[in-house]
């Protein structure tokens, strides 16, 4: 997980929704439960965290860099009906928001 990327989830996403139906995991391809939440607690994040064992999540979104981990990570916004709306490899807090604007103004 991203020291600075996490937090900042938080705090610009997370955020940004606390009356609204948004919901934010993190998902963790590489470390187990223990260091997970050890790295949650020292940056003071509060979101949920899964764990992905082995990556095989991860993994699924085809992109460029389809050899081992690439070194961003995947954002993705799924509407209410289930289907990808935003899918994204690197962190652009800007494009992000906009997409769940989106989906939380065509449900209005």
């Amino acid at each position: 997980m991203c020291s600075l990327e996490v937090p900042d989830l938080e705090q610009s996403i997370r955020a940004a929704y606390p009356e609204e139906d948004v919901v934010l995991w993190l998902v963790n391809p590489q470390d187990g439960a223990e260091r997970t939440a050890g790295f949650l607690a020292g940056a003071g994040v509060e979101l949920p965290a899964l764990l992905d064992t082995g990556g095989a999540l991860y993994r699924s979104y085809p992109r460029a860099e389809a050899q081992g981990f690439a070194p961003y990570p995947v954002h993705v916004v799924i509407g209410p009906d289930g289907v990808i709306r935003y899918l994204a490899f690197q962190y652009d807090a800007v494009a992000l928001r906009a997409a769940i604007d989106d989906l939380l103004d065509a449900g209005r």
